[in-house]
């Protein structure tokens, strides 16, 4: 059995798949095993996947499940104590699983884990697209902020080393985080790992606040290196209060419905009653705010989120009471 089960949730991902796929395939850790889990691809994946890597496992979905459904699936089909999940369209730097597992196996408590992720982007040539690595961070981990609000750390700063420190974090970006199996079976749900209500978007903030809740520790080490394929010049994450995002108005109705809906119902389900009551002023203020702008950029996505929220509010109060009983 390998110790490290590699999964990767694919959904119309064929032109970042090969970077990623040769980029497993020289890691210097040897000891994990594939598997792609495609939701309903109709770009070409299967067939480039049939082609050049015909030993690689795919779990094959009818249609799109979402992300959160599709990764559970994974986590299923393996019996290896660590799961690293990674998105399509990332890179990975040559000894990131080696340099991952070191932290995983280094703390007790640690049942997550995540490297330094830098900005990646395509680059025109004569024969093609290739990649580009930037010098941008992408993430260095999760952290959360006034208004109960979550960022990426570094986002946006030039890498200067100033998140050259193995630490703990509140969480780790899903784009590429390894999980410790005890701890999943610790957290999960009614058989779910990630909570598949919902769908896709801010599921691994969820997971890393149950996991906190339940008294594991997610860490970030600066040497596992990976580059992802977000935005040049996307700023998502950030500690002000008011901040809103540049790329905020190029986002698809779906993402804005889910962002809202979903970062409303993570609160519901994660957050102690003390600091749900400290942080309620900037928390309503901030909520308010943007509800109000997204009737005017995107009012089917508030409408529908804002009715979305309140159906389901019964079954995170559910959630909420198994999550928080600390038994």
């Amino acid at each position: 059995m390998a110790s490290v089960a590699v999964q990767i949730v694919t959904y119309q991902s064929l032109r970042f798949l090969p970077f990623l796929l040769n980029s497993l395939k020289e890691q210097t850790f040897k000891e994990f095993s594939w598997l792609i889990i495609d939701n309903g691809s109709t770009d070409g994946t299967m067939s480039y996947l049939k082609e050049c890597w015909p030993n690689v496992p795919v779990f094959q979905n009818r249609k799109n499940f979402g992300y959160a459904k599709a990764n559970n699936q994974g986590i299923k089909l393996s019996t290896s104590p660590y799961i690293l999940i990674l998105n399509p369209d990332i890179i990975l730097d040559k000894n990131f699983i080696k340099e991952i597992m070191k932290t995983m196996v280094k703390y007790k408590n640690a049942g997550a884990a995540g490297g330094k992720l830098l900005k990646a982007r395509f680059k025109d040539s004569f024969s093609g697209k290739f990649p580009e690595f930037s010098q941008i961070i992408d993430s260095c981990g999760l952290e959360i902020s006034k208004g109960l609000r979550f960022f990426d750390r570094g986002q946006g700063e030039i890498d200067n080393g100033q998140y050259n420190k193995e630490e703990k974090v509140f969480g780790i970006n899903g784009a590429a985080v390894i999980y410790k199996r005890e701890a999943l079976e610790d957290i999960k749900y009614k058989g779910e790992y990630f909570d598949e209500d919902f769908f896709a978007y801010k599921e691994d903030i969820d997971l890393a606040w149950r996991l906190k809740n339940k008294g594991w520790s997610s860490f970030y080490n600066p040497y596992a290196l990976a580059y992802h394929f977000r935005k040049i010049g996307a700023e998502r994450g950030n500690k002000k209060l008011f901040f809103i995002p540049k790329d905020q108005f190029n986002k698809s109705a779906l993402i804005n419905f889910l962002s809202f809906r979903n970062h409303l119902w993570l609160i519901v389900k994660n957050c102690p009653k003390k600091l749900f009551f400290y942080e309620f002023p900037y928390f309503f203020l901030f909520q308010a705010i943007k509800f109000f702008w997204l009737l005017i950029q995107s009012p089917l996505s508030a409408i529908k989120g804002f009715f979305s929220f309140f159906i389901y509010l019964p079954e995170m109060f559910e959630k909420r009471n198994k999550i928080l009983n600390k038994k």
